[in-house]
């Protein structure tokens, strides 16, 4: 594609005129068609490029609402790339999975192929891709019984009846688990969006569910000061959700009945994504004691940048 530019050019002239030198060294790099060359009349002198389709563009404006449509079309052209991208991305991990993981663990997934579920637990984390809870339980195939959503919510039992409570039913009716856990984490979006409800305004589902977390608000507000730094509320707040949705849990007749019969415990956790940490309150109760004690450099290094 040859372009000349010309004196006097506006800067929204000048500024197009580079684009279009960036778009192509880009579309050098890819075979194209063939197109015919038309000439921009009045006011854009000396500039001749590549344009869509054959008819002769006769004016500034309709110069520009054609290129307007080619970096529409470009950028879907780019977008489609990138998904591309992430989809072999994809792929290379379920190699790798078939590699280096699955040949190597062989009988542990005949096992678990060949005979019926018997999960020990059910964990109801949240769904931020920074937490894996199979990994940081070093559980197996079979062994957790897992759903996710943003926050780690339970609703109350008969408030939102849907997939969360029939996952919390069937886990412990018809699947016998023994132990719930309620798995929330640092940084958590959900927890920041409750402390800053205006960041969810265009998000009117998300901001639905997250009404499932605004008594653990009430109670994390109820506990600090107004001069308390943002880490130290969403400390507190990330606790009480846990506690909270522990609470809501209980009121679910599967849970509150095999609770009553001795054949269901339930844990509320709190993991620390910067150093590992796993704090844990049994049955729901203060204070969220940790498994491991953390190097405190680390713990105050995270802390700090929080």
């Amino acid at each position: 594609m040859m372009l000349f530019a010309s004196d006097g050019m506006t800067n929204q002239q000048l500024d197009f005129f580079v684009l279009t030198i960036l778009r192509s060294k880009i579309d050098s790099q890819a075979p194209r068609p063939n197109r015919p060359v038309h000439s921009v009349s009045k006011g854009f002198t000396g500039v001749g490029v590549n344009a869509l389709g054959s008819e002769t563009l006769k004016s500034p404006v309709a110069f520009f609402a054609k290129e307007g449509q080619l970096g529409r079309e470009r950028s879907g052209s780019l977008s489609n790339m990138a998904d591309q991208s992430v989809l072999e991305k994809l792929k290379d991990g379920v190699r790798r999975f078939q590699t280096d993981v699955h040949s190597v663990n062989a009988d542990d997934y005949y096992r678990a192929a060949t005979t019926p579920q018997q999960p020990h637990t059910l964990i109801v984390a949240c769904a931020d891709s920074r937490v894996d809870v199979e990994t940081i339980t070093s559980s197996g195939p079979g062994e957790v019984f897992v759903t996710r959503n943003i926050g780690n919510m339970v609703p109350a039992y008969g408030e939102m009846l849907g997939g969360v409570s029939a996952v919390i039913e069937y886990a412990v009716s018809a699947l016998g688990v023994r132990h719930v856990v309620i798995c929330g984490h640092s940084d958590c979006g959900a927890m920041k969006a409750l402390l800053d409800p205006a960041s969810t305004a265009s998000m009117p589902t998300v901001r639905s569910w997250l009404r499932n977390g605004q008594a653990a608000l009430t109670v994390a507000c109820s506990m600090g000061d107004d001069d308390d730094r943002h880490s130290e509320r969403m400390h507190r707040l990330t606790e009480e959700n846990v506690l909270m949705q522990l609470a809501h849990l209980k009121t679910h007749p599967s849970v509150a009945g095999a609770i009553a019969r001795g054949e269901l415990t339930v844990s509320g956790w709190v993991y620390e994504i910067g150093t590992g940490d796993v704090r844990i309150a049994e049955d729901g109760n203060r204070p969220f004691e940790p498994v491991v004690e953390v190097s405190t450099e680390l713990g105050s290094a995270i802390e700090s940048n929080a």
